[in-house]
């Protein structure tokens, strides 16, 4: 059950999704800034807070991830997403294989869209192996082929 402290955060977060799946981009980035806001304050109440951290790191992910696939294109900040999922990589070791190449194929697409193919490249690859290949996870087998999609797009760019 979901703590007081954290209802925020959970409406901030679903916030951010709701106006991401209705293409209200600015709101989108307003909404997930919020929760961002909020997961950091939680967290530095209390450090040692695994399940605060992880938090954390989604709200840093989930941020990192509209800055890089807002609509229209100039609402797109690839070089201020990229520090927040490195951050987001570094609190991400206590979670599931698949939140954990989740958050890699942000960062990946970060260096990407940063200019940087080699380290999106190295960091797609890495980001698959936590995924295995056959997958009876429909979410993970999701996370797989996106991974499988951006690692080709990186290659090319190359």
């Amino acid at each position: 059950m979901w703590s007081g402290r954290k209802s925020p955060l959970i409406v901030y977060r679903q916030l951010a999704a709701l106006h991401t799946l209705e293409q209200h981009f600015v709101e989108a980035l307003q909404s997930c800034r919020a929760a961002l806001v909020y997961a950091e304050r939680l967290t530095q109440r209390d450090p040692s807070n695994t399940q605060w951290q992880q938090e954390l790191a989604l709200a840093l992910n989930n941020y990192a991830r509209t800055l890089l696939t807002a609509e229209p294109p100039t609402l797109r900040d690839p070089a201020a997403a990229l520090p927040l999922a490195q951050r987001a990589v570094q609190l991400a070791d206590q979670m599931t294989q698949t939140d954990q190449a989740m958050i890699l194929d942000t960062l990946a697409v970060a260096h990407h869209l940063t200019g940087d193919q080699t380290h999106a490249t190295a960091i797609a690859e890495q980001a698959l192996t936590l995924v295995p290949a056959s997958v009876p996870d429909a979410e993970a087998a999701q996370v797989r082929h996106e991974l499988e999609t951006h690692l080709a797009t990186f290659r090319a760019a190359q």
